[in-house]
C-alpha cells in the first residue's frame, strides 16, 4: 500500500526532482555561442521525443540556457502542447525550456518517458502559471509531482533494455538532416537536368548508409 495505490515491493513513492535536476546554465548572447545549435521551444516536435530541427547560435539573442547530449527539453510555455525531446547534441534553448538531467546515468530512460507522460502533461498544465500564456511552474510544482519510483536493480535493467530505442529515436535527428540536405543539393540539379535519376539514387544511398 502507498499514498498511490498498490505499488510492487521494493519500490517506493517519490517526486520528481528525485529522479531529474533542472539545469539552469545561463549563457549571455555572443560569438563564443555561434558553433553551438540553437533549439527554441518552437522547434520542439509535439508528441515525438525526436528533434527535426535547429537554428544557428547566432539566432540565440537572450534568456538562453545551455544543454548537453541526453538532457531533456521540456516545453515550458504552455505546456498543454506536450512537447518533449531528447537532446541529441550540446547546444542551446531558451528559458521557455526546462533543461532536465537525470541524476543517474542509469535513470535515463525511466526519467525520459515518466516526463513524456500525458499525466506528466497534464499536472505541468494545471498547475500552470498565468492566463493568457501559462508557463508551468518547476519549482512549486512539478518538482514535487509524487511518482512511484522502481528500485535502483529495476532501472538499470530498464536501462540496458530501453536506451537502445530512445538512442534510436534521438539519433534520427542526424538521419533526417541528412536527406534534407540532400534533397536540398538533388532537387534543383534534377529540375535542371545537371544530374541524372540514377546519379540521384546513388548520392541518397550514400547518405544513407553514412547516417
Amino acid at each position: 500500500e502507498s499514498e498511490l495505490g498498490m505499488i510492487p515491493k521494493g519500490w517506493e513513492v517519490g517526486c520528481l526532482s528525485d529522479i531529474v535536476n533542472k539545469i539552469n546554465d545561463r549563457q549571455k548572447a555572443g560569438e563564443h555561442l555561434f558553433n553551438l545549435p540553437y533549439v527554441p521551444i518552437d522547434l520542439l516536435n509535439k508528441k515525438n521525443l525526436s528533434l527535426s530541427d535547429t537554428k544557428p547560435g547566432s539566432e540565440a539573442k537572450s534568456s538562453l540556457i545551455k544543454f548537453c547530449k541526453d538532457d531533456i527539453l521540456f516545453g515550458a510555455m504552455r505546456p498543454y502542447f506536450h512537447k518533449v525531446c531528447i537532446a541529441p547534441f550540446e547546444g542551446i534553448t531558451r528559458t521557455t525550456c526546462f533543461v532536465l538531467r537525470p541524476k543517474k546515468n542509469f535513470y535515463f530512460s525511466f526519467a525520459v518517458l515518466t516526463i513524456f507522460r500525458d499525466e506528466t502533461i497534464n499536472f505541468a498544465d494545471s498547475n500552470s502559471k498565468g492566463s493568457t500564456i501559462p508557463y508551468a511552474d518547476w519549482e512549486s510544482a512539478m518538482a514535487n509531482m509524487k511518482i512511484v519510483i522502481p528500485n535502483d536493480d529495476v532501472l538499470y535493467r530498464f536501462d540496458e533494455v530501453v536506451r537502445p530505442m530512445l538512442s534510436l529515436i534521438r539519433d534520427r535527428y542526424y538521419q533526417n538532416k541528412c536527406l534534407k540536405d540532400t534533397r536540398n543539393y538533388l532537387l534543383p540539379r534534377l529540375l535542371s537536368g545537371e544530374i541524372d535519376l540514377s546519379e540521384a539514387k546513388e548520392r541518397i544511398q550514400e547518405v544513407l548508409n553514412n547516417a
